[in-house]
């Protein structure tokens, strides 16, 4: 019943034999859910999948009712004259763009489905999920924090740390953070110290810089991690809301300018027909 990174979390303190010192961790990762379930991810969601399908009922209302008496109606009334050029694009193009809604809607389903899914549909391939959910910035800094935080629990519990890394990486459970954790574990095997094994994970140092000041200092490596983690956290969670204010208001502006595509198309080959009826 409890998402894959807690049990990671609750295995890594069985092989400590406490499990009080990995409830850090586990404290981290409920507060995730907090994160997701805030306004901006709210009003994502609504958009999503309320008021993207009500604006594709909009142009499918005038395709399917009012375009087919323009069509019948406004040439005999021009008598052999044209439409003005934005008005017969959209007419002849309508059911283009209610298609190209239609894909973005089915698109962004998808990726709520594999966003809410804690291990993916059944059909998509699990390398394929921890690929791309490596690649979501506020994603890939919680796992560096997750990573981190076990990874200073197992070593303040005197764990080795050719074994403390590989645990670690196994307890936040994504392929890609394990692929990246293999290569430092080797490094290891190989004796190189810790913060130097960090550079196969670590490009940008950040890491490494912290777990050597932590060797030096004699407060553990959770106390002296603890403001670098708080700091993840708070980027993760700044990149993540900004991501879906982005995202939802983009998604307006489309549908609104779609919406507004088909009835300025109407309206203005009405005010044509308006003038010529006038001049006639």
């Amino acid at each position: 019943f409890m998402p894959r990174q807690i049990l990671g979390c609750i295995k890594s303190g069985e092989r400590i034999g406490d499990l009080s010192k990995v409830l850090h961790a586990c404290r981290y990762l409920t507060s995730d859910a907090v994160s997701s379930v805030r306004a901006a991810l709210n009003y994502l969601i609504l958009v999503v999948f309320v008021v993207s399908p009500l604006s594709v009922y909009v142009p499918l209302v005038l395709r399917i009712k009012i375009l087919p008496a323009f069509r019948q109606l406004i040439p005999g009334i021009l008598e052999g004259g044209d439409l003005p050029p934005f008005s017969q694009f959209i007419l002849d193009h309508s059911m283009a763009l209610i298609c190209v809604q239609l894909a973005l809607i089915f698109i962004l389903w998808l990726l709520a489905l594999l966003y809410l899914s804690d291990s993916g549909p059944r059909w998509f391939s699990r390398n394929s999920l921890d690929w791309i959910s490596w690649r979501i910035p506020w994603r890939r800094k919680r796992m560096c924090r997750d990573f981190s935080t076990l990874l200073a629990v197992l070593l303040d519990s005197q764990v080795p740390e050719a074994e403390a890394v590989p645990l670690a990486a196994d307890s936040v459970g994504n392929l890609e953070l394990k692929k990246r954790t293999d290569a430092m574990g080797h490094a290891l095997q190989q004796g190189l110290a810790l913060p130097e094994a960090l550079a196969q994970f670590d490009q940008r140092g950040e890491m490494r810089w912290r777990i050597a000041n932590a060797l030096r200092g004699r407060g553990g490596f959770l106390r002296a991690l603890a403001g670098w983690h708080d700091a993840l956290d708070a980027k993760a969670f700044q990149q993540e809301q900004a991501a879906a204010q982005i995202a939802s208001a983009s998604l307006v502006l489309f549908n609104g300018f779609v919406v507004a595509c088909f009835v300025t198309a109407l309206f203005w080959a009405l005010v044509h027909v308006i003038n010529m009826a006038t001049l006639w």
